[in-house]
C-alpha cells in the first residue's frame, strides 16, 4: 500500500470517527446526567470516555466502537 492510500484510509477513519462520537454524544451525556445528577461530572465522563476511545480503539473496526464506547463510558460512571 503506498503512502498516498494510507493517509486517504487514517483520514477516511477519522471521518467515521468523528461523525459516530457526534452521534452518541447526546445519549452518552444524558446517561452519564441521569446517572451523576450533574451536567460538569456528566460531561467530564462523557470527555474522558470519548477520549479513551480514540486513544486506545479507533484502530479497530466501526462496528466495535459503539459497545466499546459505552463500556468505557459505564466503567468511568461505576468509578
Amino acid at each position: 500500500m503506498n503512502m498516498a492510500v494510507s493517509g486517504d484510509l487514517n483520514l477516511n477513519s477519522s471521518v467515521l470517527l468523528d461523525k459516530f462520537l457526534k452521534s452518541v454524544q447526546s445519549r452518552a451525556f444524558r446517561i452519564a446526567q441521569i446517572a451523576t445528577g450533574n451536567s460538569k461530572d456528566a460531561l467530564d465522563l462523557v470527555q474522558d470516555a470519548i477520549f479513551k476511545l480514540v486513544e486506545k480503539y479507533s484502530e479497530r473496526s466501526e462496528q466495535e466502537w459503539a459497545p466499546l464506547f459505552y463500556r468505557i463510558l459505564n466503567s468511568r460512571i461505576n468509578d
